[in-house]
């Protein structure tokens, strides 16, 4: 339902990326740059709070009055915490994110169709924290592992999100999944594809 809210009969992806590309072009235009590119000074130029608790588990998106609150978790790695911070930036993009407290689950925690809506928040996360003018074209050259790895400590994000970001900014054919290891009988493992 969110995700229709959002984007109706257009493209939920489009719609999403055009969305958090338009704030982070007005944001660059008030003098915010990277890398790293902070979610804390995307925040303060939403005009969204941000308050860290320990008894929040990643982060989660509170509304307050006719605003919106970021609770996250500080004593997260680094990296996670930014992550984290911008995909509840992405949900304050919902047109009914004051229905309800979202909290940054888990993989395997995401019930029914709400896989859909963490989705494209981590869509418009890696929109943010790795703008996509701020990385340049990758070659078959650039896509080596140790090349990679810079790149993400430059952008100070995930090993997922550098990777995810390097498949789109790639000149050529260019993929990446995400797989989960699943007991399916006692002793026996499979993978899941969770995403390409």
């Amino acid at each position: 339902a969110s995700v229709k809210r959002l984007a109706g009969e257009n493209d939920p992806v489009e719609t999403i990326t055009k969305k958090a590309r338009g704030i982070v072009l007005a944001a660059m235009d008030h003098g915010w740059s990277g890398p790293p590119f902070d979610p804390l000074t995307l925040s303060d130029y939403l005009k969204l709070r941000v308050i860290p608790r320990g008894d929040v588990r990643d982060a989660r998106t509170v509304p307050v009055g006719d605003g919106f609150c970021i609770e996250y978790n500080p004593t997260r790695p680094r990296g996670r915490v930014r992550y984290s911070m911008a995909h509840e930036i992405a949900h304050t993009l919902f047109p009914d994110c004051s229905d309800q407290v979202r909290n940054r689950a888990a993989r395997h925690e995401i019930k029914n169709d709400e896989w859909q809506l963490e989705a494209l928040c981590n869509i418009a996360a890696a929109e943010f924290l790795m703008p996509m003018g701020s990385l340049c074209r990758l070659t078959a050259a650039d896509l080596g592992i140790d090349k990679l790895m810079a790149l993400r400590q430059q952008y100070d994000v995930s090993t997922e999100a550098i990777l995810i970001r390097a498949v789109h900014a790639a000149s050529g054919p260019c993929a990446v999944f995400s797989a989960s290891r699943v007991e399916t009988t006692v002793g026996e493992n499979e993978y899941r594809l969770d995403y390409m």
